[in-house]
Formats: C-alpha cells, sequence, structure tokens
C-alpha cells in the first residue's frame, strides 16, 4: 500500500505547503473534496481564501459516514454520501465532421446542446449524470472530434488574508497598509512618459466590476456578463481592476498601475467567485472582438482545457494579450490559464522582493509582480467577501494581485506604442524584467520593471531575431530526455528562446547563459533546454521555437519530429470487499516511480465473486505529488489516459511520488447500498 506519511503530506501540499514539517498539518485549512465527474478538466480555478480543491487539486480526504471511520487520503466519498455533480462536456468537431457521425455521437451519449462559443468552435453538451468522463471517451474515440473534455467550475486566485501570508502585518485585514506594487515596478518613472490612454482597454475577466465606485466609475467602458447581472457580487473583480487601472491624482483612495487606462468588466464569475471552463473561454473571446487589448485573468485551476488554450489562442490572433495568475498553491506547475503559451504567466512577490510563500513557481513562469497586502478598491456596497474584508478599500494577497500588477504595465506600453503586437508587449515585459538577461524557475524572468519597458515600446528597432533550430532536427526521432537548442542570431542582441510543443512552454526558455534551479537538468550551453520526452505518447510532434530581442521583436521556427519511446507495463491484482472487513478492504493504492515524468495509461478490469443489490460504483485514481484525477464509473470496466503526468524520480515533483489505485464507493453496514466483492486487475503503461 502506498505510505500513509506520504499520501497525508501530498494532501496537506495543496492546502498547507508540505514544505513546513508534516506535524504542523492540522494546521491546514478546511477543505472539501470534488469527485470523477469533475474531473481535472473542470479546471477548479481555486481561491486558498476558500481551500477547495478539484480532482486535480490534490488528494481526496472526508469524513465517512456517521459511525464510520474518515476515508483515507485520495480515496474518493461514500456512495452513501450522494452523488457528485457532473461536469458538461466541452466538444469541438472537426470541420470535416460527417453531420451523421455528429448525429450518432449525440444519440449514443444522450448529449443535449446547451450552449456554444461559436469563435472557436466549441460545443457545451450535457449527458446524464454519472456519464460526463465515459461521454468523454466515447467523443475523443471518433475521428470527428478535434477534442472533447469536461467542463467545471473556476474560482478565483487570490490568498486568504491571515498571519501565515501577512506576518508582517499587525491586523487581520490590510486596512492600513499603504500602496507598495507601483514603486516596486517603479510605476512612478514610468508615468513621467505616460500615464495610459483611455483608448488602450483592460478586460477584467472576472466577478465584475463595481462601475460606481469612485475611482473606478470613470473608467469603465462597455462590457458583459455571462451570468446574468454584471453587478460584483463577490468583490474580487472590482479589486483586480483597481490594481490595473484605478485613476490617479484624482485626490481619491488608491493609484492604479495605467491610471488613464479604460476597463472592461466581463463577468464570468459568480457571488462565490466560482464559474465555469465554458464562460471564461466565452469572456476571453468577447473581450478580444470588443477591443480590449489586455485581457486580466486573475484565477486559475489545475487543468489543461484546449478550450481556454483556443480561447487565448484566439485573444493572441486578435491583438489582445492574456495576462494570468500562476496560482497559490505553492506548487511547482502552472494553474490554467496560465499553463498555456499563450498567456503571459505571473507568480507573486512580497515587500522582500522574495517569491511569496504561496505562489505557484517553475519553468512556465514568465515574470512576478507584488502579490503580498495589495491595497486596492473594493465594491461600494455589500458583497461576500465582506466577510473577511471592508467596503470601499482593502488590501489582499495573492497571484491575483499581482497579475493586474503585470496588466497595468502591459497597458502603459501600448499606450506609449499601440502599434505593438500581443507578442510583442509580451516580449518586452519579459526582456525588461528582472537583471534583464536571466531566468530561474522561482521568479522567472524576474520582478516586472515598468520604466524599462516603457522605454523599450520606443525603441526604433523593428528588426527580429533569426531562430536557427540546432536540435532536435528536422524528420528526426527521439527518445527518452532530449536537448532542444537553437543558434540565435539579431542585430542589438537576443534575449531568449522559447521552446514550445503541444501549445506549452517545455523546459527551461534558452538563454546566452546556464541557468534555471532545482533537481531538473540546467542547460550546459546558450539557447539550450532539456525536455522529456515521455510526457507525449508516441508519434509526430512539432516543435516550435521563438526567439525575442530586448524591443520584444519575435520571430518562430517549427520542427516537425517524431517521439519514440518503449513501453512499460505493470500490474496489480486485489481481492476487495464492500462493505470492508477487518481482512478486505473495499480499495488498493500502490506507489509507481518511473524514472521521468511520464503520460500514463490506465486500464482497470474486476470481476464480480459477490453480489447483493449492489448500488455504488468503481473508480480508478492517479495522483502525481500535486493533482490527482479520478475516474467513476457504473460500466463493466477501465480504460483511461489521465490528464496529468506521472512524476519521475529525476524530478522536483517527485517528493510526494505517484500513487494509482482503484476500489468501489463504500458501502456503509446497515445503511442502503446493498454489498459487493470483486476481483481486480489494475494495468498501468507509460514511455520510459
Amino acid at each position: 500500500m502506498f505510505p500513509k506519511s506520504k499520501l497525508i503530506c501530498l494532501l496537506d501540499r495543496l492546502v498547507s505547503s508540505c514544505s513546513r514539517a508534516l506535524g504542523s498539518r492540522f494546521k491546514a485549512r478546511a477543505w472539501a473534496p470534488v469527485t470523477t465527474e469533475h474531473t481535472r478538466r473542470p479546471l477548479v480555478f481555486l481561491a486558498l481564501l476558500a481551500a477547495a480543491l478539484v480532482l486535480t487539486s490534490g488528494l481526496l480526504d472526508r469524513p465517512g459516514a456517521k459511525g464510520e471511520p474518515p476515508n483515507p487520503p485520495g480515496v474518493p466519498p461514500d456512495s452513501t454520501a450522494g452523488e457528485v455533480p457532473d461536469g458538461d462536456l466541452l466538444v469541438k468537431f472537426r470541420p470535416d465532421a460527417p453531420p451523421s457521425e455528429i448525429a450518432r455521437l449525440h444519440a449514443s451519449a444522450n448529449a443535449t446542446l446547451v450552449s456554444d462559443v461559436p469563435d472557436i468552435g466549441v460545443k457545451r453538451l450535457r449527458v446524464p449524470p454519472g456519464h460526463s468522463r465515459a461521454s468523454v471517451a466515447e467523443f475523443q474515440a471518433s475521428a470527428a472530434v478535434e477534442f472533447a473534455e469536461v467542463d467545471g467550475a473556476v474560482q478565483t486566485q487570490f490568498s486568504p488574508n491571515d498571519p501565515y501570508y501577512a506576518g508582517a502585518y499587525p491586523t487581520t485585514r490590510f486596512g492600513n497598509i499603504a500602496q507598495w506594487a507601483p514603486q516596486a515596478v517603479s510605476a512612478p518613472a514610468a508615468w513621467d512618459t505616460t500615464q495610459g490612454d483611455p483608448a488602450i482597454i483592460i478586460a477584467i475577466v472576472d466577478t465584475g466590476v463595481d462601475s460606481a465606485h469612485p475611482d473606478l466609475q470613470a473608467k469603465i467602458v462597455s462590457g458583459t456578463s455571462f451570468l446574468g447581472s454584471a453587478k460584483d457580487q463577490f468583490g474580487h473583480g472590482t479589486h483586480v481592476a483597481g490594481i490595473a487601472a484605478a485613476s490617479t491624482n484624482n485626490n481619491t483612495g488608491v493609484a492604479g498601475i495605467c491610471p488613464r487606462c479604460s476597463i472592461m468588466s466581463v463577468r464570468v464569475l459568480d457571488a462565490n467567485g466560482s464559474g465555469s471552463i465554458s464562460d471564461v473561454a466565452a469572456g476571453i473571446i468577447y473581450a478580444a472582438n470588443n477591443g480590449a487589448r489586455v485581457i486580466n485573468l486573475s484565477l486559475g485551476g489545475a487543468s489543461t482545457s484546449q478550450t481556454l488554450r483556443a480561447a487565448l489562442d484566439y485573444a493572441v490572433a486578435h491583438n489582445a494579450l492574456p495576462v494570468a495568475a500562476m496560482g497559490n498553491s505553492y506548487a511547482q506547475q502552472a494553474l490554467e490559464p496560465a499553463y498555456w503559451y499563450s498567456a503571459l504567466s505571473v507568480g507573486a512577490i512580497d515587500q522582500s522582493g522574495a517569491k511569496a510563500d504561496f505562489s505557484n513557481y517553475g519553468a512556465k513562469t514568465d515574470v512576478v509582480a507584488p502579490g503580498v497586502g495589495i491595497l486596492s478598491t473594493m465594491p461600494t456596497y455589500p458583497v461576500t467577501l465582506n466577510q473577511t474584508y471592508e467596503q470601499n478599500y482593502d488590501a489582499l494577497s495573492g497571484t491575483s494581485m499581482a497579475t493586474p500588477v503585470v496588466s497595468g504595465v502591459a497597458g502603459l506600453i501600448l499606450s506609449r506604442n499601440p502599434a505593438l503586437t500581443a507578442d510583442q508587449v509580451k516580449g518586452i515585459i519579459e526582456a525588461t524584467a528582472g537583471d534583464g538577461k536571466s531566468f530561474n524557475t522561482t521568479t522567472g524572468f524576474g520582478l516586472v520593471n515598468a520604466a524599462n519597458a516603457v522605454a523599450a515600446a520606443a525603441q526604433a528597432d523593428t528588426t527580429p531575431p533569426a531562430v536557427n533550430v540546432v536540435s532536435p532536427a528536422a524528420g528526426s526521432a527521439v527518445s527518452k530526455v532530449i536537448t532542444l537548442q537553437a543558434a540565435p542570431t539579431d542585430n542589438t542582441g537576443v534575449h531568449h528562446v522559447d521552446f514550445v510543443i503541444g501549445g506549452t512552454r517545455v523546459g527551461l526558455p534558452g538563454t546566452a547563459s546556464a541557468g534555471g534551479a532545482g533537481k531538473k537538468a540546467v542547460p550546459t550551453s546558450a539557447w539550450t533546454t532539456q525536455w522529456e520526452s515521455q510526457r507525449y505518447w508516441n508519434g509526430p510532434q512539432t516543435l516550435t521555437a521563438i526567439a525575442f530581442d530586448a524591443a520584444g521583436n519575435l520571430a518562430n521556427q517549427d520542427v516537425p519530429f517524431a517521439v519514440f519511446n518503449s513501453y512499460k507495463t505493470v500490474s496489480w491484482t486485489a481481492h476487495l470487499c464492500n462493505p470492508p472487513t477487518a481482512a478486505c478492504d473495499y480499495y488498493f493504492l500502490n506507489p509507481i516511480a518511473p524514472q521521468y515524468a511520464a503520460v500514463a495509461h490506465l486500464q482497470v478490469n474486476w470481476t464480480y465473486t459477490q453480489l447483493n443489490n449492489y448500488t455504488g460504483r468503481v473508480w480508478a485514481t492517479l495522483a502525481n505529488g500535486s493533482s490527482q484525477e479520478i475516474f467513476f464509473t457504473s460500466q463493466s470496466s477501465i480504460d483511461w489516459y489521465p490528464g496529468i503526468t506521472l512524476c519521475g524520480t529525476s524530478s522536483d515533483c517527485t517528493s510526494m511520488g505517484n500513487s494509482l489505485g482503484a476500489g468501489m464507493t463504500r458501502v456503509v453496514k446497515g445503511q442502503k447500498g446493498g454489498s459487493a466483492e470483486a476481483d481486480f486487475i489494475v494495468t498501468l503503461t507509460y514511455p520510459e
């Protein structure tokens, strides 16, 4: 069985960080589990305030039914506890999909159309309760489908106001804390050149914005809501808007980073800070279609939604820069949508300049900005956050607060030079951050610098670099850990080279000198990084290498290649009983430790040896130390490709290890649910 101490630490890592001693785990915040039909695809954008975990944000744990011991970490709720709501499906059919095949899939899954996101061709479908995952698998198996995934909840990304996040501050709310973010990013020096332009619109895709706030009312342009009323009923969106672009020098409240930029409110999250992937995607597209040049996304969750990827790509193609929060789960991972390359990904620092303890980090971090004790606008009327925070103004913490700082800087850049593309703005922000040359996995390219960025926006250099990919060679076959390398040239000097596969940065950015941190391999020469090819199944891939210079000019080169690794298969068997007995449990969990991070294929088969009015379901689970997915089914077998990867022993993410297992939703003795015994065979296949 998987060691209980590791499972507990894995659980706590998402809510209290396993970097603290195991003995302190009981100080973790209360949280609620979410089960399978809300698999990882449901992208729950979590606020640590609520500390609710989506299926993929940590191992599940919950009390057992009355009179029963609690389920162990990683084991889903009892069948007697009630069903978990299903997520809708998000499906994109191929342009040449035969109408007869589309109709067949709809009929087979008993799916009905709820809504669509027409600009990216995504349909939101509803299937009967308990059938989300199986229906997704059926759609994915069809040649008529480009992708299919489960829709799900999303939430804001700010951290709770408590002594752990704000040890230096004397109160439980930061009401008396002066602003420090504008000074930290050299905004006052940038304001000597530009304080923004009302023609530059920053979209706040969030909980809404209080349009009557005295620091915001003159800034608001026409927006929309995907949830009925456009009114901010939570408070988060109003706070974010003030950080990015509150009126300045008006003898009122606070100063925004881009004081004269306009604000577009796009409400996609409800009074609890929650919403859906499909609404967030639709909000991004609305903003891009209605003149926004910057799209602030202070939300995130552990997912890899192709729907959100398509929405981000659409925004960039329409010259709008998405700026997204890395997340607040202490983890070396980027949450959705910061995971995708099309978004500029933002981590948080504290007043000492160090990474904020809660801030996520890693190779996908682009830049950092102030995110602890950030004073900004709050709604002028009662909202959900007033249970803890004040009306009108208060200070919050989180990567949600760091993100609009960067959005404001982007607004200043575009105000100085509106002819810049979204990609060029991203390149300027990265090239002028930190020391202007290096990258590390803690703070990315470093703290943004508004003054340097605005100066770079006016440079006359418009010559893009040449990329010159060295490795892999076009048409080559690769395996295991490979070197990605370019030999870029530029008339004034190359800043960095990004290596992108499947829509996300892989490895570290290539810079002029070796850099990076952690156990992962550090480049041994310039413009080089390492990539674990086991993260993908065998088959064709395309590397896109993108070279940037200090003026934000960029060029890209596509290199087709193929992945060819050997596959390893491991199997486990178990006899399970439900209700459990002292000698026969209702689940099993086992560790697995591949050398390298790898994708996984999980097959579960079972044969009932005793069945008595059993009403529960069978489940399988895979956890990798920071995320977990669970697959429930009422069918006769499980054939599953989880969205998360196994952590390798050579990776930083293996401190908690991987676990996989299967079982039955627990039946409590003496209660409705019947009983069952079954022989299980679990088979895992992964590249090595």
